[in-house]
């Protein structure tokens, strides 16, 4: 090339052939830098930082928690439970080609009023996943009066607006599940009524193709829903299942004379102990083998005490004094709760058997005078 420039530097003008080998050099020239252009973008993009590794980029269970901490008070083993459980769904659902990734799916057990439905809910809003709540009570077996267990899904494609993609990747909160267990009746034989609908909610729960009708009058219309990816959570308050757990760790429970255990009244008036519960005593409850086997993190909920409860009251982002305070500042006045007012509130709650659920009723009742009667520029202290 070098003695083509030169002669023609020179005022010589090239001969054809040597204009033919500089066209042929040229074009391989432009060639090879488009070749090495190629192999240096798709280096780029086969092999990302870290060695071939790329970490997940949603929060990590102590991430998890710590959003659980803004809005849960207590119950610090269940939420170490539920924050891997969740952590170990999002890797499931951001890694559909990874074979074997089983589902991480939740059983809260726990009494009235220790929030359970809250940890759904929490989960939910800080995941920026959809959420379906339903209730195991007004589900029945197909062919019955009732809602059919499709309707759960159904309810989870209300949330998304019919997008089945997103619903996909949802979550379906299915509270007193406790309801359809097959239990012993009066009669002492077993009531199998909840028996079926628990084998057609095992259908949803391990991951089928379901067809579930959407919208309404002539714009209704059906579609498939995979329910593999969809994180299900299911709780209830198994009321009577310490007594199961009881019974099966004392060896002495049945026996006669000394070797009789005595219960006294104030064993039977003490908040219910979930802590030894199993999934055998699950079963015995009157929940189904497969079910339980597609439930694998059991998260025990622990019945909260009058400090728990107080803490409740004043220290969550939505917490419920919080509530008031903002209800009374917009009267242009300010209230503050002694402690005495807390502590016979939480209590109060105590004594209903409704936990922090019953919190905000107890606290409406004795504000109702300081509502209805709304001034302007007044403190109020109870």
């Amino acid at each position: 090339m070098n003695n083509v420039i030169q002669m023609s530097a020179n005022g010589k003008p090239p001969s054809r052939t040597e204009i033919e080998q500089l066209e042929y050099l040229m074009h391989l020239l432009s060639d090879l830098t488009d070749d090495e252009t190629e192999v240096s973008i798709s280096k780029e993009e086969e092999e990302p930082k870290g060695g071939g590794f790329e970490p997940p980029k949603f929060p990590k269970p102590a991430e998890i928690v710590a959003g659980f901490d803004e809005h849960i008070i207590g119950q610090d083993d269940a939420k170490r439970i539920i924050a891997i459980a969740i952590y170990n769904h999002l890797k499931r659902v951001n890694n559909p080609d990874i074979d074997g990734l089983r589902k991480s799916n939740i059983m809260l057990v726990g009494s009235t009023g220790t929030g359970k439905t809250l940890f759904a809910q929490t989960i939910a809003n800080t995941m920026g996943v959809p959420l379906a709540i339903a209730d195991a009570t007004s589900l029945t077996e197909a062919g019955y009066v009732g809602e059919d267990v499709e309707t759960v899904l159904e309810k989870l494609l209300t949330v998304t607006d019919g997008d089945v993609k997103l619903a996909q990747k949802g979550i379906i909160y299915i509270d007193e599940i406790d309801k359809i267990c097959c239990r012993d009746n009066l009669n002492g034989k077993k009531d199998v009524s909840g028996e079926g609908v628990q084998h057609a909610l095992l259908k949803l729960i391990e991951g089928t193709n379901a067809t579930v009708k959407i919208g309404s009058g002539h714009e209704q219309k059906k579609v498939v829903v995979d329910t593999s990816n969809i994180l299900f959570i299911v709780g209830g308050a198994f009321s009577g299942l310490e007594r199961i757990a009881a019974k099966r760790n004392s060896k002495g429970a049945n026996g006669i004379g000394f070797a009789a255990r005595v219960e006294t009244l104030e064993s039977k008036d003490a908040a219910p102990d979930l802590s030894s519960i199993t999934i055998d005593d699950l079963r015995n409850f009157g929940m189904i083998p497969e079910l339980l086997g597609r439930i694998p993190n059991l998260a025990k909920l622990k019945t909260l005490d009058v400090d728990a409860l107080k803490r409740i009251l004043t220290e969550p982002k939505n917490a419920i004094t919080k509530h008031f305070e903002s209800l009374v500042q917009l009267d242009g006045s300010t209230i503050a709760f002694t402690d005495e007012t807390l502590t016979r509130v939480a209590e109060k709650a105590i004594e209903n058997g409704t936990g922090a659920r019953g919190l905000q009723t107890i606290l409406e009742q004795d504000l109702m005078e300081i509502m209805f009667n709304a001034e302007e520029g007044k403190h109020h202290e109870i």
